[in-house]
């Protein structure tokens, strides 16, 4: 998976399998955004970490990103 890290206003993201959705959880493991269409905009998003966990159709994998 390739994140352009840290995250401005629009989550751009590069996998090769086909994206069904992205939940994205603060650090104390509350979900607080999903993201479910193309639409991948962060801009409500206040500056800090997160977990980001997209799901494909090959499973889901977590990973770090941080907001500016």
């Amino acid at each position: 998976m390739l994140i352009a890290n840290p995250v401005q206003d629009v989550l751009h993201i590069k996998l090769e399998a086909s994206i069904e959705r992205i939940e994205i959880y603060n650090m104390a493991g509350q979900r607080i955004k999903v993201l479910e269409t193309q639409e991948r905009t962060v801009s409500d998003l206040a500056k800090g970490m997160y977990l980001m966990t997209p799901t494909t159709d090959k499973g889901t994998v977590t990973e770090k990103i941080i907001k500016e």
